[in-house]
């Protein structure tokens, strides 16, 4: 019975495969016809074919046009995303190359090109078109709607039964002397997938023993641990669980999840790389700091030639410890990132393998006031689009191109002033942000992109660091950046401190605004950017009438002939 399901589920899979081929794009076509994931392709596309979604600029006859892609991997749409400014595997370009009559094309291996496992079940590609940047886009045509949409190009698969390749390193239980290869001791798989207690295989001593079940049944779930020697007593803890996908599954585990506490390092050069104060083929980069005596010599490399060095930190590093560094070219504090008396990097190190990714010379702190997200977010027929914040139980982070992997969502921000309950400020630490990049996010409740602070089509947010120290304030939900020269710039106090007092707040008809002679223009914004109403030249005290204003939360800001002065919120009720 069994036999005769997964009979049927192939066929299925198969049946599906060729009606997807049937709905290849009217802007797209691939060469060969037939290709899978797993084969050199010619994606062409013409974008006179295409749609291109509203406020943004045609493709057609485009002098730069950049695919912005990922896969399908069984039913999950843009997996393992390329962004068009991205590095794709093999050293390929995002970049189509014009044919010029209309059409432009790109040769790649999406296996090479997406870093797909052997065996995976890709159906298709997922992909947008711009032309280096967002101002120009091309998409496909929904053809129920005539709206754009993200272009599907089916790729053609072959289904086979699954199979789980487990992989155990061994190398920590050997620096802690609880195995022994040299001695005797061997490891073995034991549960649903049990290799009878034959010794899995280190066939390139590197440590990592290695065993593969074939055929297994497509989602039915497994169970296995490892053991040394086949002892019990010495026998992992816990089972793992796995319901493999059709084709290859592979698993790599350290022993009993212990793994030895060490730092992978990634810096990205590119800035330095394109200003010239660093040049690969002459220079070298390294990292000094507290768990090497300052002395430097650790040297990183770009064996992949992308402008991202690496370096593998194994000595020195113990879990819990405060470590400080710095990067440095070709060894010279002269030559330094942040010169001059500048800050040292900091991490706390966790046990195991601690990733850290960072751009060199630069660091950026995203601070956000979440005042105004203590009122839910209407849409005009008053449904709540964002519901309220409550600073004890929901959390901030923020969505961006700098998340790794991309748009993924950041750690939570963390709260500053937390012994005041009237500063809302929550800020997050950003490292990989290269300077001079353009980085695009929004601020997310609880981690939804449901509950982002611009819903819908609103444009993203975008900051560029220069170098050094870089620190970006911003409001909940209104565009543009705030001064960072006060503690808040939404509180009470920094108004008292301005000399400025407006009342009543909540407001129903009118609001009356008291401020010092240097201030010299009173806008007001709804949560949309838009101003809804402005004072130039203020006296002493100003009326605005407030009778015609929607219910909801506004922005209003004072400033100055030196710039912003302060802002706070106004509530119409």
């Amino acid at each position: 019975m069994t036999q005769v399901r997964h009979f049927l589920v192939l066929m299925l899979l198969s049946f599906c495969s060729t009606m997807a081929m049937a709905q290849m794009p009217a802007a797209i076509s691939i060469s060969p016809a037939n290709a899978t994931a797993f084969d050199e392709l010619t994606l062409t596309l013409t974008p006179a074919a295409g749609c291109t979604p509203e406020g943004k600029t045609s493709l057609v006859d485009a002098p730069v046009i950049k695919m912005h892609s990922g896969i399908t991997i069984g039913t999950s749409a843009w997996s393992q995303a390329v962004p068009y400014d991205g590095a794709p595997g093999g050293g390929t370009s995002t970049q189509l190359t014009a044919n010029g009559d209309g059409t432009y094309s790109i040769t790649f291996n999406p296996s090479v090109y997406y870093g797909i496992a052997p065996g995976a079940v890709v159906t298709a590609i997922n992909c947008v078109f711009n032309q280096g940047n967002w101002d120009g886009e091309n998409k496909d045509t929904d053809p129920a709607t005539g709206t754009c949409r993200d272009y599907t190009v089916p790729l053609t698969f072959t289904a086979t039964s699954p199979s789980v390749k487990l992989n155990v390193d061994m190398n920590y239980q050997s620096s802690l002397g609880s195995f022994s290869a040299a001695d005797g001791d061997f490891v073995t798989v034991q549960g649903d997938l049990n290799n009878g207690g034959a010794p899995m295989l280190d066939v390139d001593g590197d440590g990592i023993y290695t065993w593969t079940f074939p055929d297994l049944v497509e989602a039915q779930n497994y169970t296995y641990k490892f053991s040394i020697n086949g002892n019990a007593a010495t026998s992992e803890a816990d089972f793992r669980n796995i319901a493999p996908a059709l084709g290859l599954n592979e698993r790599t585990h350290w022993y009993n999840d212990q793994s030895p506490t060490s730092l992978k390092l990634y810096v990205d050069m590119s800035a330095q790389i394109t200003d010239g104060s660093f040049v690969p083929a002459s220079n070298t980069l390294d990292v000094a700091g507290a768990f090497n005596g300052w002395a430097g010599g650790t040297m990183l490399t770009d064996a992949d030639n992308n402008g991202i060095y690496e370096a593998d930190v194994t000595t020195g590093v113990t879990a819990g410890d405060n470590i400080e560094y710095k990067y440095r070219i070709n060894g010279n504090w002269d030559t330094s990132e942040f010169p001059n008396g500048g800050p040292n990097r900091k991490w706390t190190v966790a046990g195991g393998l601690n990733e850290i990714r960072e751009a060199y010379n630069t660091i950026s702190y995203i601070r956000i006031d979440m005042t105004p997200a203590l009122n839910a977010l209407l849409d005009s027929t008053g449904a709540v689009i964002v519901p309220a914040f409550d600073p004890n139980v929901d959390f901030i982070d923020c969505g961006g191109n700098f998340n790794y992997p991309q748009w993924s969502g950041s750690p939570r921000l963390t709260r500053l002033f937390a012994d005041n309950p009237d500063l809302l400020t929550y800020e997050l630490e950003v490292r990989t942000m290269a300077i001079g990049a353009t980085g695009e996010f929004k601020a997310r409740l609880n981690g939804s992109w449901d509950t982002n602070e611009f819903p819908g089509p609103q444009p993203n947010r975008q900051i560029s660091p220069v170098a050094g120290v870089n620190v970006f304030c911003m409001t909940w939900g209104v565009v543009g950046e705030q001064d960072c020269s006060a503690e808040q710039f939404t509180t009470v106090a920094n108004l008292t401190k301005a000399g400025i007092r407006l009342y009543p707040n909540p407001t129903n008809n009118f609001v009356r605004i008291e401020v010092p002679a240097n201030v010299q223009n009173i806008t007001v914004t709804n949560l949309l950017g838009q101003t809804v109403a402005s004072v130039s030249s203020p006296g002493s005290v100003s009326t605005i009438n407030t009778g015609n204003f929607a219910n909801g939360l506004y922005i209003v800001s004072f400033t100055g002939k030196d710039g912003l002065i302060a802002t706070t919120k106004l509530i119409k009720e």
